[in-house]
């Protein structure tokens, strides 16, 4: 079957071959992962051993979020807060500040608790940019990525959203950003988006925790 270019109606594009090209950018995604996860290892044995002396066990967080299509699947990170702490989002606990670590502020603070999201992409659940996935109890955020159809993309350790505010962004312009990636996709979109991230993480931007 042939589809429409919308940027360009003269040019019909085959859902082969637009299927072949995602298949591709997945392959490409999983290997640069693998080479990420390697090469960022020293830091990975680095952040467990500091967990593990200031709280011990578990050091990986895993957490039931929403994926392509509205399938759930599980994230992976590095534990930032106590082994008690109520299994919600940061912005829905009352009192944050009782159940941080000290070394997760900083694990937080520099997205090093993100690394296990390599592993995400390595599965086939993520892709290095798209939509931060959502705890299906954020039902605003969730029903506008149903109603925008965000959610026929898979989502991203980083995205549109993230280095336009991060987490101090309003959900709505949360989605019209992922609304605007979905539909501007590109290399030079991509290629942006990445060089923003790297600066925002080793200037700490936009975190609120």
């Amino acid at each position: 079957m042939n589809i429409q270019n919308p940027l360009n109606p003269k040019v019909v594009i085959s859902r082969e071959s637009r299927d072949k090209r995602v298949k591709v950018s997945s392959m490409i995604d999983r290997i640069i992962a693998v080479l990420l996860l390697l090469f960022f290892s020293p830091i990975l044995m680095l952040a467990f051993l500091l967990l593990l002396v200031e709280d011990g066990f578990p050091l990986i967080f895993k957490q039931q979020r929403v994926g392509q299509n509205d399938k759930d699947f599980y994230i992976y990170k590095i534990r930032s807060m106590r082994r008690e702490t109520p299994q919600v989002s940061t912005n829905e606990l009352s009192n944050p500040e009782k159940y941080r670590l000290k070394t997760g502020k900083f694990f937080r603070k520099y997205s090093i608790d993100e690394l296990p999201n390599l592993w995400n992409i390595i599965k086939g659940d993520m892709h290095f940019i798209g939509p931060r996935p959502l705890m299906r109890r954020e039902q605003e955020l969730h029903a506008l990525r149903l109603r925008y159809k965000i959610l026929e993309i898979k989502p991203g350790i980083t995205g549109f959203a993230q280095v336009n505010g991060r987490d101090i962004v309003s959900v709505s312009r949360k989605v019209a950003l992922e609304r605007y990636y979905k539909k501007n996709r590109s290399l030079r979109l991509k290629s942006l988006i990445l060089a923003k991230t790297a600066v925002m993480v080793l200037r700490a931007a936009g975190v609120k925790f």
